[in-house]
């Protein structure tokens, strides 16, 4: 797993618990975090989690796109193509995100991050 903490002034590699890239300090604040598991993708910000795989983005409590096509969340139970699998999976990174602060089991229960996701939460 792979996690890039994005400061103002440089980007920190997180690989296997191993930190490279920029030192940051106590004061910088977070901009954004991005964790890579596998194929999939999980983007982090203060107003938002959006998690993707290729060409599909789900989007915490606000819809999900395949391709240019967007939908709404609720749209998930009818839709029928083969995309669905990949869907949920996404949408299951999120929520164990959220509520473990781990993802397939691995933690991620960084301060930084937490403090992301609380304030996206609030």
């Amino acid at each position: 797993m792979y996690i890039y903490l994005h400061f103002p002034n440089g980007t920190t590699t997180l690989t296997d618990g191993i930190q490279s890239g920029y030192e940051y300090t106590r004061h910088d604040n977070l901009i954004t975090a991005h964790i890579q598991h596998n194929h999939y993708h999980i983007y982090i910000d203060q107003h938002s989690i959006t998690a993707t795989y290729k060409y599909i983005a789900v989007r915490y409590q606000r819809g999900y796109s395949i391709g240019r096509n967007s939908y709404a969340w609720a749209s998930k139970d009818n839709y029928k193509g083969s995309e669905r699998v990949h869907l949920q999976t996404l949408q299951d990174m999120i929520q164990e995100l959220i509520e473990y602060r781990t993802i397939d089991g691995l933690d991620v229960d960084y301060w930084r991050i937490s403090q992301l996701l609380n304030a996206m939460l609030d």
